[in-house]
């Protein structure tokens, strides 16, 4: 479908003439209709019938869509849409799509490979964690997980009414979904809802099994019984925890912006008090040294402070 700004003449020309016209009209800036949200396309290009014109598969969502937002975050129900292949999702894939605020990212906050990293690193540990402790739920076993995303890259800014929510180039976060309630469990200052034992004993566990080297924290996501979520193409038949978005304090403190380093560690474990899972593991009097100034704990995510960007 030819873009309907450009007159009828014109538009038969287009048809006429091949990619040499087409990719004048990418040149003068002319393109076609795209929804409110639009993010990048694919590499590989489809021919739709009796056109010679591509149509690439994209990730589109409205603004209406939205599913949340914290301090320094927006999430957005997006569907893949187009033909082809789109970061290896297929189209009507649903995705979550998230991004930083457009304040917080104008004073530097990104959101990079690390983030990447630290959701990888988590459901490693989760895997391990899993294998070795067999949590359970009522005496049926209970799964530990981890959503992993991918990094994409805005093909253009963004804008919802006549501000800027997205800046070209700007990269982002999609996942698959998570359905049913979404809870907080706790931060990556020691903060804790208080809401089952499972999630404060692993961010514990991960740091005592680490040896101080990571601290898997900022939990967050939903506590799901069975056949409940997907995981792996399949149905889960049990009982589970699954998260999102997780936060690592690493000894290195090369985890991203919400890697608050050792300095972070001390500060969770003031915050924290064992509970009776983590007594069960043997994690009770096992926390680091105390260091740093006295903090006190927030709900939401703490970031190091940024140099604004560009």
């Amino acid at each position: 479908m030819m873009p309907a700004m450009l007159p009828m003449p014109l538009r038969r020309r287009c048809w006429q003439s091949g990619p040499a016209l087409l990719l004048l009209l990418v040149v003068a800036g002319l393109s076609w209709p795209v929804p409110p949200g639009f993010v990048g396309a694919s590499g590989v290009g489809v021919q739709r019938s009796g056109t010679a014109l591509p149509r690439f598969a994209s990730l589109t969502w409205n603004w209406s869509d939205k599913l949340g937002e914290g301090t320094f975050k927006e999430a957005y129900m997006g569907v893949v849409e187009g033909e082809g292949d789109w970061n290896g999702f297929e189209p009507g894939q649903k995705l979550v799509l998230k991004f930083i605020k457009p304040e917080r990212y104008n004073a530097g906050i990104r959101i990079t490979p690390a983030d990447i990293a630290s959701q990888k690193l988590a459901q490693t540990y989760a895997e391990k964690f899993v294998q070795e402790h067999r949590p359970n739920r009522g005496g049926e076993r209970m799964d530990v997980f981890f959503r992993v995303g991918k990094l994409v890259t805005s093909s253009r800014e963004q804008f919802q009414s006549k501000r800027r929510m997205i800046s070209k180039n700007e990269s982002m976060l999609v996942e698959l979904p998570l359905y049913g309630k979404f809870e907080k469990f706790n931060s990556n200052t020691g903060w804790s809802s208080g809401v089952g034992l499972l999630p404060d004993a692993f961010s514990h566990w991960t740091w005592v099994v680490s040896n101080g080297e990571h601290l898997v924290c900022d939990l967050q996501g939903h506590r799901g019984f069975p056949d409940g979520v997907l995981l792996g193409g399949k149905r889960l038949r049990r009982h589970y925890y699954a998260f999102s978005d997780p936060a690592i304090l690493s000894r290195a403190g090369t985890y991203g912006d919400a890697d608050l380093g050792l300095q972070g560690q001390a500060r969770w474990f003031r915050n924290h008090v064992c509970n009776g899972f983590c007594r069960s593991l043997g994690l009770e009097g096992k926390v680091p040294k105390p260091q740093g100034s006295q903090k006190p704990c927030q709900s939401h995510t703490v970031y190091k402070p940024a140099h604004p960007g560009p």
